[in-house]
């Protein structure tokens, strides 16, 4: 079957593909600004993404025929686009990496306020158009709340090594499952037992909170 993405794609001229990638960079921008992220910013996104992968994502996707465009039902192809990256999105921010750690800014900071109220500080069009890279120091901040998540993880693990059943829940939603019985089937266990699970997994996590709290590390524990 030809794919119609490939050829319609490959039809357009030069300044048309870049203006449909600016207005999907700019779409992606505003979607991820809906959410609400462990990084704390709408561009650096959960799991090394970044708005500019999500959009190169749902190009890629559509391109190979992993989504399949089709003209009849959607003539404009823009628009499926933009469906695509609406998907990749709350895949991302239900998915695990975002959901089960995420970081605090230090009370006082620069961050502490906007992370407080929700704002959202980057502005769709500039910041988009802008593509700054990170700063050296933006870069260690990175580096050492990654280490700070994967820390709380094994804190998280250790609290549940004597509880195989959490400990497989645990595992499977850093695998990227999120739902009950997704979890359950990925276990293979009832999910009635994913749910006393996931209640467990309350108390041994407010213990690794505690803990955190005690050795001065602002981190949250989600489920």
């Amino acid at each position: 079957m030809t794919n119609k993405a490939q050829e319609t794609l490959h039809n357009m001229t030069d300044e048309e593909l870049d203006k449909l990638i600016l207005h999907l960079g700019r779409y992606a921008l505003s979607v991820s600004n809906n959410y609400t992220w462990r990084t704390g910013d709408s561009i650096s996104l959960p799991g090394g993404e970044t708005v500019e992968s999500v959009v190169s994502k749902a190009l890629e996707k559509v391109l190979s025929g992993d989504r399949r465009w089709d003209p009849q039902k959607d003539p404009d192809i823009k628009k499926y686009l933009m469906d695509v990256i609406d998907s990749l999105m709350s895949h991302l921010a239900a998915s695990s990496d975002n959901k089960l750690l995420t970081v605090v800014p230090a009370e006082g900071s620069e961050n502490a306020e906007a992370w407080q109220s929700g704002s959202k500080k980057a502005d769709p069009e500039a910041a988009w158009l802008a593509r700054q890279s990170m700063t050296p120091e933006k870069e260690l901040e990175a580096k050492e709340a990654a280490e700070l998540e994967e820390h709380a993880i094994q804190m998280l693990l250790k609290e549940a090594k004597n509880d195989a059943a959490l400990t497989a829940v645990i595992r499977a939603m850093l695998d990227g499952a999120n739902q009950c019985g997704e979890i359950a089937e990925v276990i293979g266990i009832d999910v009635t037992e994913v749910y006393k699970a996931m209640k467990r997994l309350d108390r041994k996590a407010a213990a690794v909170r505690r803990k955190l709290n005690n050795q001065g590390a602002a981190v949250r524990i989600n489920k």
